[in-house]
């Protein structure tokens, strides 16, 4: 019986974690939110923020996100590597957006775990240490370079250094814990998947 080419990439280890339709839901979620919490910012609030901008940013997510679907379809599953350039992309887009918003003065800041906790589950070892190590990066950038948080300009809001490296510090140590723990159960979960697939297959 002739594998197929699933088959045969799994037992290569050619790992194909999500489909297409999930990376790209997992997106439009992104975009929803972020556009409800910048305007709600803007006009519920009332709070100074480069809107423009902000919104530039989302709308190329929904760009990147059509371009996606139209080009390769919702039920295309691709490689590890594709997977790791999208949820690279997401950390950029997401670190801009912070960038123009406080930094790591945003308490969303903390959405910068999202994306790697979707790799450690789903991606090879070596794509999530690349992407942890990335999400460091943003991270040490956007805590220094970054425009004011939005806030009632009546009021003066001024954070002191120590809690802003106390925010960069627990974020390492999650992008760290996340890459290493949950990815290696992932790990030895796909692992043991596999064998047992190969198994079934050698029986046939």
């Amino acid at each position: 019986m002739s594998l197929s080419t699933e088959n045969r990439a799994l037992l290569r280890g050619n790992w194909r974690p999500l489909r297409l339709g999930t990376l790209v839901g997992l997106r439009w979620l992104a975009v929803i939110s972020q556009t409800i919490g910048v305007l709600f910012v803007a006009w519920g609030l009332g709070y100074p923020l480069p809107l423009v901008q902000c919104l530039s940013l989302i709308a190329l997510s929904i760009v990147v996100n059509l371009v996606l679907i139209l080009r390769f379809g919702a039920g295309d599953r691709p490689s590890a590597t594709v997977s790791t350039i999208q949820l690279g992309y997401e950390w950029i887009q997401l670190g801009g957006l912070l960038s123009l918003t406080g930094g790591l003065e945003n308490p969303f800041s903390l959405l910068l775990l999202a994306p790697v906790s979707v790799s450690a589950t789903t991606l090879p070892q070596r794509s999530t240490f690349i992407l942890a190590a990335l999400a460091i990066l943003i991270a040490t950038t956007i805590s220094t370079l970054h425009l004011p948080l939005p806030w009632d300009p009546l009021q003066n809001l001024a954070l002191d250094r120590i809690y802003i490296i106390g925010i960069w510090v627990s974020l390492v140590c999650g992008v760290v814990f996340i890459a290493a723990y949950p990815n290696r159960v992932a790990h030895e979960a796909r692992q043991l998947a596999e064998e047992l697939h190969g198994s079934r297959i050698a029986q046939f």
